[in-house]
């Protein structure tokens, strides 16, 4: 299904679906669907699971705590990176961490790490993190809802970056404005490459105990304005992306 037909149909995220089992039970999802676009019998919908399986469905009945469908089309996505990115994002201010992971699932990122930056901002030291995680998983779901993209990334939060480090996968590239840092321009691919974990930093930067976490071969800087914390995750990944040939 192209873009403009996604756009056009209804899309929402249903785990549990399966070709065998085609009924919404999501109260959100029903109440959207009757409440605020005025569904009716007949009206196409899609579903997808998050896993890359996708349903071009019908609405065949409306009941009030279930919709019943008809399946017309389904197919299964599978990934086509090259590479599986997984972002080291710092807990930032709520909306902004908001607006950054909305473009990072958009940009199709696999897999997102949120650690607690020694410099955190203190309007979000004393925060539920719980809950905040649930609001970026949401998040994440609704931005691949209309982005078209059938894989939710996987989410994690960690208490600080040492712990989140301990488990990244493969190598790593730390986003910094230090004048020793290395350009990203002099990034070089390693061969049979699979996992790259991208850092970067919170609004006030990065501590030094936070800094000696990393071997200088891992620390890049990008030959621009210094960015901003939300921007530079959105800057860079589609920057590595573009030097994978994975965009």
């Amino acid at each position: 299904m192209n873009y403009n037909a996604i756009m056009r149909i209804p899309r929402f995220y249903c785990p549990d679906i399966s070709s065998d089992v085609l009924e919404i039970h999501d109260q959100k999802i029903i109440h959207h669907l009757i409440k605020v676009l005025r569904a009716r019998q007949g009206q196409s919908v899609v579903l997808f699971d998050g896993n890359g399986k996708t349903f071009e469905c019908e609405i065949k009945e409306i009941e009030k705590n279930k919709i019943k469908l008809d399946l017309l089309d389904s197919h299964t996505s599978k990934k086509k990176n090259i590479i599986t990115f997984n972002f080291f994002l710092p807990i930032l201010k709520r909306e902004s961490l908001i607006s950054v992971a909305t473009k990072l699932a958009e940009l199709g990122v696999d897999k997102i790490s949120l650690y607690l930056p020694d410099k955190v901002d203190q309007s979000m030291a004393k925060k539920d993190f719980n809950k905040l995680t649930e609001k970026i998983t949401e998040t994440l779901v609704l931005a691949c809802s209309q982005s078209g993209n059938n894989f939710i990334p996987e989410l994690k939060f960690f208490n600080n970056l040492k712990e989140a480090l301990d488990a990244k996968d493969g190598r790593i590239v730390m986003l910094d404005t230090l004048p020793e840092a290395t350009s990203l321009t002099a990034y070089n691919p390693l061969q049979n490459e699979r996992n790259v974990s991208i850092v970067t930093g919170c609004e006030s930067g990065y501590s030094d105990a936070e800094r000696k976490l990393f071997k200088k071969d891992d620390v890049y800087y990008l030959r621009t304005n210094i960015l901003r914390a939300e921007t530079a995750p959105v800057t860079i990944l589609p920057m590595l992306k573009l030097i994978y040939k994975d965009i």
